[in-house]
């Protein structure tokens, strides 16, 4: 099993003068390089507590500038936003054996802009983590992601939103392709690997009878693996999603909804060690749902329903079964929420000893 322990957080630090989010950036980044030189003379906890402090002092600075804000810039309001954490972790591998305990330490910088004209909505975003371990510089990682998003009013009750994402992430060592010590076990730097993605929705409101809304998307998702393509390039996916959803309003803050999704899962790189059966598939989801805000503190929703996953390749088994997903929000103030989810889904699998006889996994 694995502990991680979040000793100190901030999150989503929204200010508006570059000046104090970049020297803010610069100063977390120089606390934990002097974490990592005091760290190899003995002086840990020392130096843990130091660091600490500036960074708690950077940031109720921060917060005490003003309310989250903007800069403008041309037609467009620019918001910088940090977060930081300080984590304990007791198992950095995920080893049964041996294991190996570190500090984490992430920075969190990104940027929206965005504009706002007539019945046009535009947003343009990026974020960069970096992560840090004191115990495996091996392990430290750098994510980061750009988008945009387009919200665009045909008329009082029609609206199309397009957006496009693009993001290089990673799965930790012990995670994902690696979990277990199977296929890359012993990998000496965790798997990488860039993802892709187009959406599309038309949402008509009023749409008549009981029905308030009526929601039509499209989607397609490609993940590709960059490092340890060998072993790797097998679990390569191109998924296009065609959605429709129903909603209906039974209060102001209540609303209960019918959906349905057909999910096109296509594994492009055939696996060429061994005469395996395609993991390419096509899944059907339905579900009801219900979404609702109990207070001016409390939302939630929960969906339940089913889905049914036919594979390509006749020697993989088809398989059905329940699943669903439920969330709870709680915001004790402004700047504080707490999330608690639950959810079984289905998904393609990351296992290198079921490649032959393996189907999916359900999480």
């Amino acid at each position: 099993m694995i502990l991680r322990l979040p000793l100190y957080a901030e999150s989503c630090i929204i200010i508006d003068r570059f000046a104090l989010f970049w020297s803010g950036a610069v100063c977390l980044i120089f606390c934990r390089n002097r974490i990592m030189s005091i760290e190899k003379r003995g002086m840990v906890r020392c130096a843990m507590s130091k660091a600490s402090a500036v960074a708690v002092g950077l940031i109720a600075s921060g917060a005490a500038w003003s309310e989250p804000g903007h800069v403008d810039v041309g037609p467009f309001k620019v918001e910088p936003t940090a977060s930081t954490q300080l984590s304990y972790i007791d198992n950095l591998y995920r080893s049964p054996e041996d294991e190996t305990s570190s500090m984490e330490f992430e920075l969190t910088a990104a940027m929206r802009a965005f504009m706002q004209s007539g019945g046009t909505d535009f947003e343009v975003n990026a974020e960069i983590t970096q992560d840090w371990y004191s115990e495996s510089s091996d392990d430290d990682s750098t994510d980061y992601s750009v988008g945009f998003s387009l919200d665009q009013s045909l008329t009082g009750q029609q609206q199309v939103s397009l957006s496009c994402d693009f993001s290089r992430s990673h799965e930790d060592r012990g995670a994902g392709l690696s979990q277990g010590g199977a296929g890359i076990g012993g990998n000496d730097e965790p798997v990488e690997f860039e993802t892709t993605a187009f959406a599309g929705s038309y949402t008509l409101s009023d749409f008549g009878f009981v029905i308030d809304r009526l929601t039509l998307d499209v989607s397609n998702s490609e993940k590709e693996y960059v490092n340890f393509k060998d072993v790797t390039e097998i679990f390569d996916t191109d998924t296009f999603d065609y959605g429709a959803k129903l909603e209906m309003d039974l209060t102001g803050k209540t609303s209960v909804n019918i959906a349905g999704n057909w999910s096109d899962i296509d594994y492009p790189n055939p696996n060429p060690k061994a005469d395996t059966a395609s993991l390419s598939a096509e899944e059907f989801t339905a579900t009801v749902g219900i979404t609702w805000e109990a207070t001016g503190k409390t939302t939630g929703s929960i969906s339940v329903g089913y889905y049914d996953r036919e594979f390509d390749d006749p020697a993989r088994p088809d398989d059905d079964g329940p699943r669903w997903d439920a969330s709870v929000t709680w915001n004790p103030k402004t700047y504080t929420s707490f999330t608690f989810t639950s959810s079984q889904t289905s998904d393609g699998t990351r296992g290198f000893d079921v490649v032959t006889t393996g189907d999916y996994i359900s999480t």
